[in-house]
């Protein structure tokens, strides 16, 4: 009962609202009140979702998983390619927490926390070997006509370029030739410089 009294008259304190303020100014305040309250309510699902991070002791699942799968491709270390990929670029920490947490993971991966690895010829090509090269692939270069195919793409330069056509067509019929081209050239040199 303490809980619900403390809690309505905190919300009471939050909605400090005047008897004078207009219908408008109370909707805008109880909106206010309303996303306060969410705000603090997800900050806390958020935190109590998440391990401590203060916490050294790594949590394990209470069973034992063994894996027999042969490993043909990777012989030397207790993780593979797939596994480190889901760990790290899909940030899987069920996947994470499987291996048994951080320091599992590093002592799988045969490095240090503050050294990292050996650094030695020979440690360098078997890791290259078991997880390939850390280098991403370079993708072909793009050529101007490439641009320009993408930009005509655009509505709003499809747009522009018919009203240039109907502008130019409708100023040289107007005005004659010599006068009448200003406005719908204007508007493909535009068109041009966009592109």
């Amino acid at each position: 009962m303490a809980t619900i009294f403390h809690a309505n008259v905190s919300i009471e304190f939050l909605l400090d609202v005047p008897v004078t303020l207009s219908k408008p100014n109370k909707k805008w305040h109880s909106a206010f009140a309303k996303i306060y309250c969410s705000r603090t309510l997800f900050s806390l699902a958020k935190n109590a979702a998440t391990p401590n991070k203060h916490n050294k002791v790594s949590r394990s699942p209470s069973y034992t998983v063994v894996n027999l799968e042969p490993r043909a491709e990777n012989k030397s270390f207790q993780i593979d390619q797939i596994s480190l990929n889901e760990i790290l670029k899909e940030k899987n920490l069920d996947k994470l927490r499987h291996f048994g947490g951080t320091p599992r993971v590093v002592s799988a991966l045969e490095t240090d926390i503050n050294g990292g690895i050996i650094g030695s010829q020979e440690d360098v090509a078997r890791r290259q070997e078991a997880f390939g090269s850390n280098t991403y692939k370079k993708p072909p270069t793009k050529s101007i006509f490439h641009f320009v195919v993408e930009a005509f793409k655009d509505l709003t330069i499809l747009i522009l370029l018919g009203c240039a056509s109907l502008s130019l067509g409708f100023g040289i019929k107007e005005h004659g030739l010599k006068d009448g081209w200003y406005e719908g050239g204007s508007i493909f040199v535009a068109v041009f410089l966009v592109i």
